[in-house]
């Protein structure tokens, strides 16, 4: 019986240390964006939780986009590449009649292969989140299911801005 119930604390704590281990990773950072920023925020991979970002700016409207990203560029081009198919056919239906009047016929199948060269094309990343947010106001987006950001977080705004993410590697 003592052993049973001394199993039980162990399991709890195990269990209990884990779920607060997993937490020991989590981070946030804050930064003061001036107008027009391109900032690669945070390197990839990493799992946001929260954003908060607030216009400093005395008037107008604040736009930021939340993109995943390696780098401060918001698109990436694919090499071009070459797609083979194949495909049967008919090639040669042949028909022949010998002396006594008898038609024999048939047909050649081949095998016919061929490529297309797709050329290179420019897509853009994955916009995360937008914002867009009056003067002196805060937008805040707590994520129900914690996203996913394999590339890393890249931050593009229109308008001064204190941003504030929540995140764990």
């Amino acid at each position: 019986m003592k052993k049973q119930s001394m199993f039980k604390k162990f399991a709890a704590s195990l269990m209990v240390g884990t779920l607060l281990g997993f937490q020991l990773f989590g981070a946030v950072i804050s930064t003061n964006l001036p107008n027009a920023s391109r900032v690669s925020l945070i390197p990839g991979p990493l799992t946001l939780l929260s954003i908060t970002a607030q216009n400093v700016t005395n008037s107008g409207v604040a736009t930021i986009y939340f993109i995943d990203a390696p780098s401060t560029s918001v698109s990436f081009t694919n090499n071009t590449y070459i797609t083979r198919g194949f495909y049967t056919t008919n090639a040669n239906v042949v028909t022949y009649t010998n002396f006594f009047g008898l038609t024999n016929s048939w047909t050649n199948s081949a095998l016919i292969s061929y490529s297309i060269t797709n050329s290179a094309a420019t897509n853009p990343y994955t916009i995360i989140q937008t914002f867009v947010i009056n003067s002196n106001a805060t937008a805040i987006s707590q994520f129900t299911q914690p996203v996913f950001v394999p590339n890393g977080l890249l931050v593009t705004n229109v308008g001064g801005v204190v941003i504030t993410v929540e995140y764990e590697r």
